[in-house]
């Protein structure tokens, strides 16, 4: 794929019985690289779903991201989706990224983030948008969106970046917000 690199060969091993499912994909990219989720979950018609990611590993950059412990996502059709645990840690660097609390949609966002390592540029690349922040991101912090009481509380450090091109050793801040 254009956006996610080019791969050899993969599978895709998807079960459903309503309203179980059971989901595989393995992937290997023409550099070496690998993409692996294994996941299982409930999609009822109605009422409440839950699919459970109990492995997952990748490539980024020059290093592997593995999911520590299982991570559930959760929502009924037209709500928002949750999510529960997700961590994921990179092998060779101090990268990682936890999430937990409501992600989407957007406009609903309530979630508490925990960032290290993060190659922000690769990330950008990988969504098939142009770079314009570049360098490793540490961030920590709680963002909660949406008309009725939005805030944000989030420090932030981008080391051996660019912005826009612009190079810089190290930029910090803190975002303040509630409303």
């Amino acid at each position: 794929t254009p956006t996610a690199g080019s791969y050899t060969g993969g599978t895709l091993a998807l079960r459903m019985t309503p309203p179980g499912l059971d989901f595989e994909v393995n992937a290997t990219r023409t550099d070496g690289g690998v993409v692996e989720v294994l996941a299982t979950g409930s999609l009822p018609e109605a009422g409440p779903r839950e699919i459970r990611v109990t492995q997952a590993r990748f490539d980024l950059a020059d290093d592997r991201w593995m999911l520590l412990r299982p991570a559930t996502f959760r929502w009924t059709a037209g709500g928002p989706v949750h999510v529960d645990d997700l961590e994921l840690r990179a092998e060779r660097s101090q990268g990682r990224i936890a999430i937990d609390g409501r992600v989407l949609p957007l406009a609903e966002l309530d979630a508490r983030l925990d960032v290290a390592a993060m190659p922000v540029g690769d990330i950008q690349g990988l969504l098939g948008q142009p770079v314009r922040v570049d360098g490793l991101l540490w961030a920590e912090g709680s963002i909660r969106a949406g008309a009725g009481d939005p805030f944000l509380d989030l420090t932030f450090r981008v080391d051996n970046g660019a912005v826009e091109g612009v190079a810089l050793s190290r930029l910090t801040g803190t975002l303040a917000y509630s409303g």
